[in-house]
């Protein structure tokens, strides 16, 4: 072999050893976090080798983030293909590390609890004034990821909707450097305890309510009891009500007093207001109780009149002047 072919292969062969030592040498860790929305390879892996390959790939784009929380999978396959798509042959390029690289950013978590929590404060401040009212959480929220771009994160209520019954939603918006970022809704089932009446025993029609023969149980409800809620003792049943029944408003009435004066009785008309005092006698035409009106006849016919009366406890009237 003549010296001009030997010194031929040496050249190859020193060339080919020359690419080998310096290929674009690329180490890929298992995961990374980044700030910026664009992912290069110069951001993910650490290159070594030519520094014309090291400056060409380290602007090389292996995608992007499209919205927070997101992650990016970027594994050998498509790293070369990037690569290879501006210029750079696999040939000339060496990987080692991880197989595939997981991409995430710098970003924020705010719990689904703290959410919540934002939410029941903002209730149970409403409800403050409802006599042991509770909110139970019906359906929680998502949690929510944010960049950390904009600085910490705020919460804050912006809507309380009364969606039937005892349903509440309240939402809560997340804010960023004092703009809303994203919002989250939160149910509610509220319950209020409320007395209700339930009769201790069969009360016949007309029966007169006392502590013996009622008692007041305490229950939850969807609904408030109302302000000026008191028990109805004193009060009289309109109807039979069996033991053990809820005994309604609808079901009472102000008990009812004797009848003071009877119809076509003789009555004594009473004027008297201190300064005045005049009496008469007349005819009721109707059945009185004490404080209710009553027709009453006055003189006699063509000269008889009617006027309207208020019966008074002692049997007595008194014209509604």
């Amino acid at each position: 072999m003549n010296n001009s072919r030997l010194w031929i292969i040496g050249w190859l062969v020193l060339g080919a050893a020359a690419v080998a030592e310096r290929p674009l040498q690329i180490y890929l860790p298992q995961e990374i976090r980044l700030d910026d929305q664009t992912v290069e390879l110069g951001r993910v892996g650490i290159l070594l080798g030519d520094a014309e390959l090291v400056e060409k790939a380290q602007s090389v784009t292996l995608g992007s983030f499209a919205v927070d929380g997101q992650t990016l999978l970027v594994d050998r396959n498509t790293i070369l293909s990037r690569l290879a798509s501006d210029g750079i042959r696999p040939a000339q390029v060496r990987i080692r590390g991880a197989d595939t690289v997981r991409i995430t950013r710098y970003e924020m978590t705010i719990p689904a609890e703290q959410i919540t929590a934002c939410a029941k404060r903002y209730l149970d401040n409403r409800l403050s004034d409802q006599k042991a009212a509770e909110a139970i959480l019906v359906r929680p929220p998502q949690p929510q990821i944010l960049s950390t771009d904009r600085g910490a994160a705020e919460l804050t209520v912006i809507e309380d909707s009364r969606l039937g019954g005892s349903l509440r939603r309240i939402r809560v918006a997340i804010l960023q450097d004092g703009e809303m970022v994203g919002s989250e809704e939160v149910y509610f089932k509220v319950q209020y305890q409320v007395r209700r009446v339930i009769a201790a025993e069969e009360l016949p029609p007309a029966t007169v309510l006392t502590s013996e023969n009622i008692r007041i149980e305490t229950i939850s409800s969807d609904q408030p009891e109302q302000a000026d809620w008191t028990a109805p003792y004193g009060m009289a049943t309109t109807r039979r009500i069996a033991e053990g029944s809820v005994i309604s408003d609808a079901l009472l009435e102000s008990p009812q007093g004797p009848v003071v004066v009877r119809r076509r009785q003789l009555v004594m008309v009473r004027i008297d207001n201190g300064a005045l005092f005049v009496s008469a006698h007349g005819e009721a035409m109707d059945e009185g109780r004490v404080g209710e009106t009553i027709r009453v006849r006055r003189g006699q016919r063509p000269h008889e009149r009617t006027i309207i009366c208020r019966v008074q406890a002692d049997g007595t009237v008194e014209p509604v002047l």
